[in-house]
């Protein structure tokens, strides 16, 4: 049996953890033992599933100089680490249960366009499209192709989470990094 269209959701609610709130938004942080559970949750109560949707992001603004160790380690847990540990835990039983299938991941197009002022966000993004790539050649004996998706500008949630560090006249706009 193949999961509904709704268990997105599901998945989005099991396995990011809401941690408080800082500017109107959620705290995201993916737990690599929440997936682990889900993966194996789901692999047991369904099956492996045919495809694999990734799509986690957070943005972050400023260049090297502007942010902290915090802020590098808040990007690409999320945006690169919530990738692979999503693959991670899924991939084994996909190929176990054989008949190939599909990862799509949801990447941006600062995933392969280089632009001032968002080093935090491009390297994680620039990650997860070089992770895909390795990933779509690592797959291929096992008949699981991978998408990678790279939208533009969409009208999304991401920018009530998001992180400035480069605001003229302002030290630190933004969500706090997480202690």
């Amino acid at each position: 049996m193949r999961p509904p269209l709704g268990f997105v959701g599901t998945y989005e609610k099991s396995v990011w953890k809401t941690g408080g709130d800082y500017g109107g938004g959620r705290r995201h942080r993916p737990r690599r033992g929440a997936v682990a559970h889900f993966a194996r949750e789901v692999c047991e109560r369904r099956r492996a599933p045919d495809i694999l949707v990734n799509s986690a992001g957070v943005y972050i603004s400023g260049t090297i100089l502007d942010l902290t160790p915090d802020d590098w380690t808040w990007a690409l847990s999320v945006n690169l680490f919530g990738v692979i540990h999503a693959c991670h835990y899924f991939l084994p039983p996909m190929i176990a249960r054989g008949g190939g299938g599909n990862i799509v991941n949801l990447v941006s197009m600062y995933g392969y366009w280089p632009s001032p002022g968002v080093a935090g966000y491009l390297t994680s993004k620039f990650g997860v499209f070089g992770f895909s790539e390795a990933l779509r050649e690592d797959l291929r004996a096992h008949n699981i192709s991978v998408s990678t998706v790279c939208p533009g500008m969409i009208n999304t949630g991401i920018v009530r989470n998001m992180r400035i560090r480069n605001a003229p006249g302002r030290e630190d706009a933004g969500p706090s990094p997480e202690p």
